[in-house]
């Protein structure tokens, strides 16, 4: 009872500058069991897990949402310290070097707290697809990264064709991978309203596609309520 007022205690404004306090200062007072702490990201076993490794990780700064940080250039450094820490988790587990993980972010309705945080675990897209590219139409280019659409609307493929593993990415390398997938949100935003309908980006290692696994380091962007004919490419003048 008292952690479910607490839960829709956090999803007000008052609870969300309560949240941001907690996580950026007073770590040490949450009864959570800790996985890992860094100078920007606290990491602890999810309370209720949905998989055998279920782990939180979230930015020691408030931030609202994924579209937040991604609109502030200076905020970047939190998104890349995210899979710094993946890595060095992913390392000291077996079940996720073995297995394979997945790493996700919801944002919009989806997102149920008022301060973005990712989601670690053992598994994710367990429904088999025989897709590639081909069942998808490019829609945008953003530096190194290829933007995707499906043919029914409501999934895109962000894919870095430079990169393969995340894993296998020194630190120096994981910046120029990662900003180009956080530039494109600001813009994906603007054309679906993204953050509006509700939205998952996730990537996870392997890709359990094969196809698209050799294409390159793919993140999924599940938008709920996008329709065929909305996706296209935004104005390049407005980005």
């Amino acid at each position: 009872m008292i952690g479910r007022l607490l839960f829709q205690f956090s999803k007000t404004r008052l609870g969300y500058a309560a949240v941001g306090l907690v996580f950026s200062r007073l770590t040490s007072l949450l009864p959570v069991h800790r996985v890992l702490e860094t100078e920007l990201v606290f990491c602890f076993d999810h309370p209720r897990p949905v998989d055998k490794t279920h782990i939180l990780i979230v930015p020691k700064r408030p931030i609202r949402s994924l579209l937040d940080l991604a609109a502030d250039e200076s905020l970047h450094r939190f998104f890349v310290a995210v899979f710094q820490a993946v890595r060095h988790i992913v390392s000291q587990r077996a079940d996720l070097t073995s297995d394979g993980f997945s790493l996700f972010c919801n944002g919009g309705p989806r997102q149920e707290v008022g301060q973005v945080h990712f989601h670690l675990t053992s598994s994710g897209f367990t429904k088999a697809r025989s897709e590639g590219l081909s069942d998808y139409t490019h829609i945008e280019s953003e530096g190194r990264l290829e933007v995707y659409a499906s043919r029914e609307g409501n999934r895109l493929l962000l894919v870095n064709k430079d990169a393969k593993l995340l894993s296998a990415l020194a630190d120096g390398d994981l910046y120029a991978v990662l900003s180009p997938v956080l530039r494109a949100l600001p813009v994906l935003n603007s054309s679906l309203e993204i953050g509006v309908r509700g939205f998952t980006l996730t990537t996870r290692e392997p890709d359990t596609v094969p196809a698209l696994r050799e294409e390159g380091l793919v993140f999924r962007l599940g938008v709920a309520g996008t329709r065929t004919g909305e996706v296209r490419p935004a104005n390049p003048a407005k980005r």
